[in-house]
């Protein structure tokens, strides 16, 4: 016959060890939880993003800045700055004017655009830009709300169009009108040879060019998402364009920026 033996110890042993399970577990759902309730906001907002973007037509030029579109595209450029890690130095915005003017500088990485009118927000920038990017989902059609404008660099009437209502933008002080001589991106970091004719857009506005020169924007793609990524911004010169030509203009901007020229610099 055998004799049941009762183990107190070995009880409370299981019955700790039952303890911690449960208490893992549960810990473990908390966590899911949060990480649904996590995605499900972020799933939330981009479907509130898309439905208040319906409203705008990507084919219209507006010439109204829309507060809301622009207040929604400045929270979505800093969640973005965030999560790239972006560092931005910048110097000399002391000399930004209070008035609307022409912002020009070089053109290294997509991100430039996005760097400037998070830095000057104040200024309300809208830039001239080709008309691919206003088919970027949702945020495409938020820009082309806040005046941003599209120019087919083919068609010199529209060009002159786009010029013509940038000017008038700038007169009426809605905005101020960002662009890049370039034309497009320099992948190597040389500066590309200049389009001046958007620089007509300050001889007929009548305000000044703040000629801006950064650095560091092209190393953003590669360092996200694990190292942070360190652009300077520098405004050089704020140019009165009384008097002159788009020629001169274009010279004394490209002078401006000739520290941001790898071309130079290697030469050097």
């Amino acid at each position: 016959m055998h004799l049941l033996y009762y183990n107190p110890s070995f009880v409370l042993s299981l019955s700790h060890k039952n303890h911690i399970i449960t208490e893992k577990s549960i810990n473990v759902k908390i966590l899911g939880i949060i990480l649904l309730s996590i995605l499900a906001a972020i799933l939330l907002f981009i479907l509130f993003l898309w439905i208040v973007s319906l409203p705008i037509d990507k084919t219209k030029s507006y010439d109204k800045d829309s507060k809301f579109y622009r207040g929604l595209l400045y929270f979505c450029t800093s969640l973005a700055m965030f999560f790239l890690r972006v560092k931005i130095n910048v110097t000399g915005a002391e000399q930004i004017p209070k008035s609307s003017y022409l912002f020009v500088g070089n053109h290294r990485s997509n991100f430039d655009p996005l760097i400037a009118w998070h830095i000057f927000e104040e200024s309300n920038l809208a830039f001239i830009s080709k008309p691919d990017n206003f088919d970027v989902p949702i945020f495409g059609k938020y820009v082309k709300r806040c005046c941003f404008m599209g120019i087919d660099r083919s068609s010199p009437r529209q060009s002159m169009t786009v010029i013509n209502a940038a000017a008038d933008l700038i007169r009426c002080g809605e905005v101020s009108v960002g662009v890049y001589p370039e034309g497009t991106r320099s992948f190597d970091g040389k500066l590309l040879p200049f389009h001046n004719g958007v620089l007509k857009t300050a001889i007929k506005a009548k305000c000044p060019i703040v000629v801006v020169g950064m650095e560091g924007t092209e190393k953003i793609h590669e360092n996200t998402p694990f190292r942070r990524s360190v652009v300077d911004v520098k405004v050089i010169k704020v140019i009165n364009p009384d008097g002159r030509t788009t020629q001169e203009l274009g010279d004394m901007v490209k002078d401006c920026l000739k520290p941001y020229d790898k071309s130079v610099s290697a030469k050097a």
